[in-house]
């Protein structure tokens, strides 16, 4: 979890009940190599803020996938357009 706090303090300091709320409200979901977040069209009500590996967004264009972006450690994603 230090790296979400290092990365929020970059732009801002939390105080100690800030903290204590990311604590207590925060849920940790470790997910597989490949496995999808969520798909195109759907509705995402998901902050995913990635601690370890690295994250693929891409679209299907006529069958053929496209990648937009890719997000590393310490990166936020949130889906935008959802």
């Amino acid at each position: 979890m230090n790296t979400l706090y290092d990365q929020i303090n970059q732009n801002i300091s939390l105080s100690q009940s800030e903290i204590d709320y990311i604590n207590n409200n925060l849920k940790v979901i470790h997910h597989k190599k490949n496995e999808l977040l969520f798909r195109e069209g759907e509705i995402s009500r998901t902050i995913y803020f990635v601690s370890k590996g690295m994250v693929r967004l891409f679209y299907t264009v006529n069958g053929v996938e496209k990648t937009a972006f890719f997000y590393s450690k310490g990166k936020f994603i949130c889906p935008g357009e959802s």
